[in-house]
């Protein structure tokens, strides 16, 4: 056959309008079985692939996230020195976090300290003493304030203790104690979460 033969069979059979043929088979029982399997197709369907196995829907397993805050705003103290200014990266630990971050609502202020030497606090363990013998030179204490110098001198009274090189004097009962979240109310924080889905590739 020709191509031309071939190329006009094709070209004839292409114009044609088929339509299926439908037979209706009157018989109950092969009814009753056809309507059985249409059931168990669409309940198979429902139950156990929708339902019980879900698996209309796709599941990330490793999602990463993460939280990162930010905090503005202006804390003021006022003590025996004087009125104090405290900003962000003072009362806010870590100045800036991720998931979480903590805000300092009271400090414990000692005036006037420098590096000098003076007498430890009589709270840290070990401290007391009666004479040099008791302060071992060059020695620390675990909850002390510094490096003890050897000597044994008066804290006050008749009170004595090893005597430290620390920043002095050191913190004691007697240290102040401040309120700096005056203005609290006013501060802002901002929080910023994204998460990423690596199964999907998104990112929000």
């Amino acid at each position: 056959m020709g191509y031309r033969k071939t190329f006009a069979l094709y070209w004839a059979e292409f114009w044609d309008y088929e339509t299926p043929k439908v037979v209706v088979v009157k018989n109950r029982t092969l009814g009753i079985i056809y309507r059985i399997i249409q059931l168990f197709i669409i309940l198979y369907f429902a139950i156990y692939v929708f339902i019980i196995q879900k698996a209309y829907q796709e599941r990330e397993n490793a999602p990463e996230s993460s939280v990162i805050t930010k905090m503005k705003g202006i804390g003021i103290s006022n003590s025996s020195t004087g009125i104090k200014i405290w900003d962000v990266a003072e009362y806010v630990n870590p100045p800036e976090g991720r998931d979480v971050f903590s805000i300092s609502v009271r400090t414990v202020t000692t005036p006037f300290q420098r590096l000098h030497t003076c007498p430890e606090s009589a709270s840290v363990p070990r401290s007391n003493c009666t004479s040099d013998l008791n302060c071992t030179a060059g020695e620390t204490e675990l909850l002390g304030n510094g490096r003890k110098t050897g000597r044994c001198v008066t804290q006050h009274g008749s009170l004595k203790t090893c005597e430290v090189h620390a920043w002095c004097p050191v913190e004691s009962k007697l240290s102040e104690r401040d309120t700096i979240l005056t203005r609290a109310q006013n501060f802002t924080i901002f929080i910023k979460n994204s998460i990423h889905f690596p199964r999907f590739e998104f990112t929000k």
